[in-house]
């Protein structure tokens, strides 16, 4: 009832929840199939999980070493899908970023579609083992209940990836929403929650993410529930709600994917702000703040040392290569050389697809200049917050508290990915692909809410005579343009033209 009330109160988040729907299904569809990242081998995982109990496959034994990411033939897949794979001459126009394939206006996949369309081959894997079954098993699971429903239905595999994909869709639209409730407990008004929310919408690879098949979607969506208990619980107090989004969010998170296991970083940093906060109280931790503050403390405890068992049995499992020193300082000099800052911004903002599908560098290096002053104008908010709060302005110590917080999360998660990147990487070739994870910009989109949370404050002060409605409005005005400008000066030239 209340979302329900709240919806009402803004239609402007209506409007933009619609237009994230309309947004993800032209992204979509304008966006060939299995041409995201891995997008292949993650429905070759949905099939995977399709297979009836009784299925047996011809062999379930292949040598690891044997697979070669750019080399499909290495890949294990159905028949089905290796043949829409071949049939679209997929490895020429994925891997190879001048290979094109020929697309008319009645073919969308090109002039193999009737055969595609037509083909009757087995869509279970025949050859094991599948690939990534290590992770996100329920949103392949779910994905494998729509993928054999509309099999049964006779609907060919081009109408069921785009199926898949439009639960990407609705995933976003959920991780929207949520965002809009963060910006709300950060003390944004409904418009400038509602402005924000479009903001994080329209960021182009948050866009592209959400509109194909890609288990990262989860782990973007669960740190956005995690923040969102973290707001509630800084602002609110330690409660049922509070408790549950923080937990719920980090089991999902690790469950999505390993970066997830941030998110235990993420509880005893929370942890450590909300002793901060609660200081100067006397009866903090004692058995009548206990009754006071906290709904169902049996349930909340037991899911808490539940949640953390698991997760550090499987964490403590996980080996780590320590680095040497000169290894270390070489590989921060290569992070910092301006091609691989310029691909990583380009890989956060908008480059595209499995080969490389980039916006200009003039838009990241216009996006750096806006960075570079929301910066300032945070570090300056962060200041002044400060001030108000060594003077026990609750509202102020409260708003200090959170942005502290959501800045040691995207600091945190930054820091993350370089370390574990860095422990597999090959010091004498840190851009070796079979080295290292790499540093795709899309690996850091989990915090996309905290950072532009950030911005929006870092802006808002550094304009502070312009109202903060207003700023917002220009921002989304500016992301809405890169959206389209990602589509129609560089996705559909590079696919179409």
């Amino acid at each position: 009832m209340k979302i329900a009330n709240l919806i009402k109160k803004n239609k402007l988040l209506l409007l933009i929840l619609a237009i994230t729907i309309l947004k993800g299904s032209i992204w979509t569809f304008i966006i060939p199939a299995f041409h995201a990242p891995d997008e292949h081998r993650h429905y070759a995982t949905i099939q995977h999980y399709a297979e009836p109990e009784n299925y047996s496959p011809a062999t379930k034994k292949q040598l690891k070493k044997s697979f070669n990411f750019f080399d499909i033939n290495t890949h294990n897949l159905s028949p089905e899908l290796r043949n829409i794979l071949e049939k679209t001459e997929f490895e020429n126009t994925c891997f190879d970023y001048n290979g094109k394939n020929y697309f008319s206006k009645s073919s969308l996949l090109g002039p193999n579609e009737k055969q595609i369309r037509s083909s009757k081959l087995n869509r279970f894997i025949e050859k094991y083992p599948p690939t990534n079954i290590s992770y996100a098993s329920s949103y392949y699971k779910i994905s494998s209940i729509l993928e054999n429903y509309l099999a049964d239905k006779n609907i060919n595999v081009i109408e069921r990836t785009h199926a898949i994909r439009i639960l990407s869709i609705l995933i976003i639209v959920l991780l929207v929403f949520i965002s809009y409730l963060i910006f709300q407990e950060l003390y944004f008004n409904l418009t400038e929650s509602a402005l924000l929310s479009g903001i994080v919408s329209f960021q182009p690879m948050l866009s592209f993410m959400g509109s194909v098949i890609n288990p990262d979607i989860v782990l973007f969506l669960s740190f956005t529930i995690f923040i969102l208990g973290a707001m509630k619980l800084l602002r609110r107090g330690l409660n049922f709600q509070s408790a549950f989004l923080i937990f719920a969010g980090t089991a999902l998170a690790i469950h999505a994917k390993p970066p997830g296991y941030f998110l235990l970083l993420g509880i005893l940093i929370l942890a450590t702000l909300y002793i901060l906060q609660n200081r100067k109280n006397r009866l903090f931790l004692s058995p009548l703040f206990v009754k006071k503050h906290i709904d169902s403390s049996l349930f909340i405890t037991i899911l808490a040392i539940l949640t953390l068992y698991f997760t550090f049995n499987k964490f403590l499992s996980y080996k780590f290569n320590f680095v040497s020193l000169e290894t270390l300082k070489n590989y921060i000099k290569y992070q910092f050389q301006l091609p691989i800052s310029i691909d990583r911004s380009a890989t956060y903002w908008g480059n595209f697809g499995s080969p490389n599908v980039p916006i200009s560098n003039y838009y990241i290096f216009f996006i750096w200049f806006i960075l570079f002053i929301s910066l300032i104008g945070l570090l300056f908010f962060a200041k002044k917050l400060f001030q108000e709060f060594k003077k026990k302005n609750h509202n102020k110590e409260t708003l200090f508290l959170q942005i502290l917080f959501l800045s040691l999360i995207v600091i945190g998660l930054d820091l993350l990915i370089h370390f574990v990147n860095v422990q597999g990487a090959n010091p004498k070739d840190f851009g070796n692909p079979y080295a290292s994870i790499g540093t795709p910009g899309r690996y850091f989109l989990p915090a996309i809410c905290a950072k532009f949370a950030l911005i929006a404050f870092g802006l808002s002060y550094f304009f502070k005579r312009i109202k903060r409605e207003k700023i917002l409005f220009w921002f989304l005005t500016l992301m809405i343009f890169l959206n389209m400008a990602a589509i129609f000066n560089f996705i559909i030239p590079r696919y179409y033209l």
